[in-house]
């Protein structure tokens, strides 16, 4: 589209969507779907559109596309990724190739919150460590921070029973009388020692920082110490 031919304010239809894929390819050919139309004084631009990390307002960037990169006009912005060319090397691409075909095994297999928590840890991840320890730690994010939500609302909401033989035993979910998260967490302190001893480094400062995540989503309620043995669970809990 030339100078001359661009868009203005008046030429977009009234409650037009600013994902429109038809608008968008009219500022730019490049257009992705996250980029979205917007409107700065006189003219219409195309935004940038990347998910902010803290939501304001719509949750999205909206400076405009590509500001800062060697793209200017589509894509995404420099302060969200534009800059970033991907994996060089053929055994990153092969890291990456490999990684987007576990989270799309993965995805499948999680609630939503599940999945945004694993998303937010493999940003976050340390380079190295395991997808599938990202996995069980998101889970176990996610359980406590759904008994933590249940407990905030009446400790009763978080009464759980097993049944064993004839007898029924009594828990809280998301505390470390909880056969549940007791399982879950000494899975996860094997898959800790197996990376550690596989990368030469100390599992217990690896344990101890996953612990103090565990203990921040359960905001310190739920006792989750992986040499703890499991409280007596035969009467049930007030």
């Amino acid at each position: 589209m030339t100078e001359d031919n661009k868009l203005k304010p008046d030429d977009l239809p009234e409650g037009f969507d600013p994902y429109d894929i038809n608008l968008k390819k009219q500022l730019h050919e490049r257009a992705d779907a996250k980029n979205l139309v917007g409107i700065r004084g006189k003219s219409v631009v195309l935004l940038c559109g990347a998910k902010k990390k803290k939501n304001r307002g719509d949750g999205v960037c909206r400076s405009i596309a590509g500001t800062g990169t060697q793209h200017p006009g589509f894509g995404r912005c420099k302060f969200c990724g534009g800059n970033n060319t991907g994996p060089r090397s053929p055994e990153a691409k092969a890291r990456v190739s490999q990684n987007a075909r576990k989270h799309g095994f993965y995805s499948k297999v999680l609630t939503a919150e599940e999945r945004d928590t694993y998303e937010e840890l493999l940003v976050d991840r340390k380079v190295g460590l395991e997808d599938e320890i990202f996995l069980l730690k998101a889970k176990i994010l996610s359980y406590l921070g759904e008994y933590n939500r249940r407990r905030l609302a009446g400790r009763k909401a978080t009464l759980e029973y097993v049944k064993e033989g004839e007898s029924i035993n009594y828990f809280h979910a998301g505390t470390i009388e909880d056969p549940v998260l007791t399982r879950a967490l000494e899975t996860l302190r094997r898959m800790v020692d197996s990376f550690a001893k596989l990368t030469g480094q100390d599992s217990g400062n690896l344990i101890d920082d996953i612990n103090k995540e565990l203990r921040q989503a359960s905001q310190k309620e739920a006792n989750t110490s992986w040499e703890t043995p499991a409280q007596d669970r035969g009467a049930v809990p007030e």
